[in-house]
């Protein structure tokens, strides 16, 4: 699974997700 997928599976989503190309990175909120 992708860190994206996870995100977005999660259901409390406390992160802002920026995607790059390939990449994504999370900061907690």
């Amino acid at each position: 699974m992708d860190l994206y997928e996870l995100a977005v599976f999660i259901p409390p989503i406390s992160f802002l997700i920026q995607c790059g190309d390939k990449v994504c990175s999370l900061y907690p909120s």
